[in-house]
């Protein structure tokens, strides 16, 4: 969870993006089904899924992705997205039980997120490079913020699907209003707004000022509110809501 440093992974698949290179899809259907059987409204049955061995299965096909593959940028985009949500349940799996992910402390790593953990295309990444070095820097879609999952009960919800590219723009629209919902809350009456720290810590990503961000909110919350926070950002009174570190785990 730091703001990204442009590398040469950075500039090798922004080449890749800009020249469109890329003529197939990557099967997801491995995680998909793992999701389906161990994801319920976004809570997770840890115990279950250390034992399942699709998980692996599925990180062993994204060591050996060839990125070039991807065929599209929905396609990209969505390989990433599940390949960082994919290697956090790996992490948490890993080291569970634990309470919250903030407890995993391996020797000579400052976090979780800076464990080269990750091997994709045959190269080795942190949960951190994975975001801030490719997902956020190259795609430039605030939605993300609502997608990647950090394994933190304040977190995004982990979807019990997938991502794919052909439906990546439905399924991020879901995300984004279900994010809204659950993560934020709004006082359309008295125009104060309560919102998830990830609008804090990556402001940058939703424009120059908090005005800019509650813009980006706007279609993704219902009419009314819509229509306030567009019509006047400026008269709205905001703050950030605690960040809740509890594992998202099913009870």
């Amino acid at each position: 969870m730091r703001l990204f440093r442009k590398n040469r992974i950075t500039q090798i698949l922004l080449f890749c993006l800009s020249f469109g290179i890329g003529y197939g899809h990557f099967d997801h259907s491995l995680y998909d089904s793992l999701l389906k059987k161990h994801v319920k409204d976004g809570l997770v049955d840890y115990s279950a899924m250390k034992q399942d061995p699709w998980l692996d299965e599925y990180l062993s096909l994204v060591a050996r992705v060839d990125l070039e593959s991807l065929a599209t940028r929905n396609e990209q985009l969505a390989f990433w997205t599940n390949t960082y949500n994919a290697y956090t349940l790996k992490l948490i799996t890993k080291h569970f039980p634990i309470v919250s992910i903030m407890n995993i402390n391996e020797k000579g790593y400052e976090s979780a997120w800076d464990i080269p953990l990750a091997k994709v295309a045959g190269k080795e990444y942190t949960l951190d490079q994975i975001e801030n070095e490719i997902i956020r820097p190259i795609f430039k879609d605030p939605r993300i913020h609502y997608a990647l999952v950090c394994a933190a009960r304040s977190c995004p919800q982990l979807r019990s699907e997938a991502y794919v590219g052909v439906r990546l723009e439905e399924q991020f629209e879901e995300q984004s209003r279900w994010f809204m919902i659950h993560r934020n809350s709004f006082d359309v009456k008295s125009r104060t707004a309560k919102l998830s720290s990830v609008f804090d810590w990556y402001s940058v990503d939703f424009g120059e000022s908090i005005q800019d961000t509650l813009m980006l909110i706007a279609p993704h919350t219902e009419p009314i509110l819509a229509s306030s926070l567009k019509k006047n950002p400026k008269s709205w009174k905001t703050s950030f809501t605690d960040w809740d570190w509890r594992l998202n785990i099913q009870k």
